[in-house]
């Protein structure tokens, strides 16, 4: 294991991935578990998740990284990584919850796919009918 910064951005850095990695994986597994759970919840869910998770490695790497300039003990910049990884966190979750992010992230999927299929199911009509013959010239 590298020490100083080198090892404060590696451990963050695995720290992150694996719990991008286990977002997927219970996201997945709601998705495919839960009868409720609709795609615009599961990629809403998931982009938040993954989101908290980005800012609070950022944020974790920025903070470690500084104590690791400043200290001479090689684990005291990893424990504050994983302490402001850990809070920081925590602190965009109470965000999340007390805006409702990720509710209003899930409402505007949900609303996008309504669109889009509106717009596909009235594409498949001109298109049916136009190779009816209403309005389609064939090259001669």
């Amino acid at each position: 294991m590298a020490i100083g910064k080198v090892g404060v951005q590696t451990s963050v850095f695995q720290g992150t991935s694996i719990t991008i990695v286990l977002y997927v994986s219970i996201n997945l597994l709601e998705f495919f578990l839960n009868d409720d759970t609709t795609k615009a919840m599961f990629f809403g869910k998931l982009a938040s998740d993954i989101t908290k998770a980005v800012i609070s490695g950022s944020l974790a790497l920025a903070v470690g990284s500084l104590v690791a300039g400043a200290t001479t003990f090689a684990v005291v910049p990893i424990v504050v990584a994983i302490f402001v990884a850990t809070l920081s966190g925590a602190v965009l979750y109470e965000i999340d919850e007390h805006y409702e992010l990720t509710k209003k992230l899930i409402e505007a999927l949900k609303q996008a796919d309504k669109k889009l299929d509106k717009g596909y199911r009235q594409l498949e009509k001109e298109v049916r009918w136009k190779l009816k013959g209403g309005g389609m010239s064939l090259p001669r």
